[in-house]
């Protein structure tokens, strides 16, 4: 029971006083099931406009999800790392002094490399988001920042699995372990180099399947010698 808006006394709504009662009154008064009759053809009317103003719209809409979105957490990572890596060459200069010569430049041309990596895909990065932002035409494709990268990574994966190479040579006197890992390590190294060969050929992000086979050999040489590099590793050092 609810009060009347008339009698200001408990009412069922079904007396003649209803009659006397504006519509909106009645509408407001009456009950959830009931009330639907009343704002349903308006509710109907204002869907239209209502998925307009939301813009409902597929999952991948933008060609900056096929790539960017993957590169952008990619540069995070990076320059998280590259932070690390500065600090790393900081204390190896500072404490090993007496290294030689030849050692500290190769510490040096890696430093170089993973700097560059990380500031030319931020400036592409920055191209993309700032410079055109909005340019569909440029978003799709791969520009000569973006070309460099997959060499200055596979560059800085080889020396670094040739480092390893002398030194497990070093280590357990037998050229079969590091003959093999540096093999492996060169093989990633061309593999990379050519996989930046096809991305200025191939810019368009969606056919980068055009040239799969250097980035397939590249990433499994790659694993397979740092698996070798940590398994010999561990076992002739635990």
């Amino acid at each position: 029971m609810r009060t009347c808006a008339i009698r200001e006394k408990p009412c069922n709504f079904r007396s003649k006083c209803q009659q006397r009662i504006p519509e909106e009154e009645q509408v407001a008064h009456t009950p959830r099931r009931k009330r639907a009759k009343y704002n349903g053809t308006e509710y109907a009317q204002l869907l239209p406009w209502l998925f307009k103003m939301v813009n409902i719209s597929p999952p991948i809409n933008n060609p900056a999800e096929v790539a960017h979105r993957w590169m952008l957490l990619g540069c995070f990572i990076n320059v998280l790392l590259l932070g690390i890596m500065i600090t790393q060459v900081y204390l190896y200069y500072t404490t090993y002094k007496r290294d030689q010569l030849w050692m500290k430049i190769y510490v040096a041309v890696l430093f170089v490399l993973d700097v560059v990596n990380t500031v030319f895909i931020f400036i592409y990065l920055y191209r993309s988001f700032i410079t055109f932002f909005g340019d569909f035409d440029f978003i799709e494709r791969a520009d000569h920042y973006v070309a460099t990268d997959p060499a200055t990574t596979g560059l800085v994966g080889t020396m670094v699995q040739l480092f390893f190479a002398w030194r497990i040579f070093v280590l357990t006197k037998t050229w079969i372990y590091s003959a093999v890992i540096t093999i492996l390590a060169i093989t990633a190294g061309i593999c990379s180099i050519l996989s930046s060969v096809g991305v200025a050929r191939t810019p368009k992000f969606i056919d980068f399947h055009a040239f799969k086979n250097p980035v397939i050999v590249w990433l499994v040489a790659s694993v397979v010698d740092d698996i070798l590099i940590t398994s010999i590793l561990v076992w002739y050092l635990v």
